[in-house]
């Protein structure tokens, strides 16, 4: 039987590995602006690109642009960010309100 929490291979697509309270406390570090100066933060959550230029990024939830790493969504009006992600039955989705 396949391990899939050993990468056989350096895959970008799926190389954040961790557990829940690791990965829960990244993204409150995120929500909270903690770890990364102000200028970090400001281009972490900067656009760069928006789905109007390269309309082949759109996820089926709406993205309308990516930062460094993070999606951005228009929830009704309201900014969020998030990533989400599925591989080998894994699921993953977080969004958060900055």
């Amino acid at each position: 039987e396949k391990d899939l929490w050993k990468a056989e291979e350096f895959n970008s697509a799926s190389g954040l590995h961790s557990e829940a309270l690791e990965f829960s406390n990244w993204i409150i570090a995120l929500m909270n602006g903690d770890g990364l100066s102000a200028e970090s933060q400001a281009t972490l959550f900067k656009d760069q690109i928006t789905v109007e230029n390269a309309p082949n990024l759109l996820t089926e939830e709406g993205s309308i642009a990516w930062t460094l790493g993070l999606a951005k969504y228009d929830l009704n009006g309201k900014i969020v960010y998030g990533h989400e992600g599925n591989n080998d039955g894994f699921n993953c989705l977080f969004l958060i309100d900055k």
